[in-house]
């Protein structure tokens, strides 16, 4: 399911950029991924304990994404937007990586800033990481990102 979105989401994009008619200017794409939450801890779902103005206004001007199952963890959620691969394919659905680990997502898999690149975007990731980082290779700017601001554990 979720690389059906990355792959809607590239078709979406291509598109806008190389329709005749359309702005010669590449379109903005942000990606909000929040972990952790239940359904009614949005204010545009109708909570009644939480205000979230920004967060609703983002949904309100932007594409929601709601109807699609996700994984109860960070990392296998993180894993499986990022290569649109099911976390069981990747050997992320167990849990979340510790700081020590020595693995992390594996390097086989393409990653959307990678392929968002390939249309010339410039990349940039702010938040946690929490797919490893025991080796080099592993870190974000090196999976596709120009910059990262955050952790690369889950903290």
């Amino acid at each position: 399911m979720i690389k059906r979105i990355i792959v809607l989401l590239l078709v979406l994009i291509n598109g806008v950029v190389s329709d005749s008619k359309a702005p010669k200017v590449k379109p903005n794409v942000v990606i909000f991924l929040s972990d952790d939450m239940g359904w009614h801890d949005i204010g545009y779902h109708g909570s009644q304990h939480l205000s979230t103005p920004n967060v609703d206004s983002l949904a309100a001007d932007g594409i929601v994404l709601d109807r699609y199952y996700t994984q109860p963890l960070c990392t296998p959620s993180r894993g499986a937007l990022l290569t649109g691969i099911h976390p069981i394919h990747s050997g992320t659905q167990h849990f979340v990586l510790f700081g020590a680990s020595p693995w992390g997502l594996p390097l086989r898999y393409r990653l959307l800033p990678q392929y968002l690149k390939d249309r010339g975007y410039s990349t940039h990731a702010i938040g946690k990481w929490h797919l490893g980082f025991y080796r080099k290779e592993y870190i974000p700017t090196n999976r596709g990102f120009d910059s990262h601001t955050g952790f690369w554990n889950g903290f």
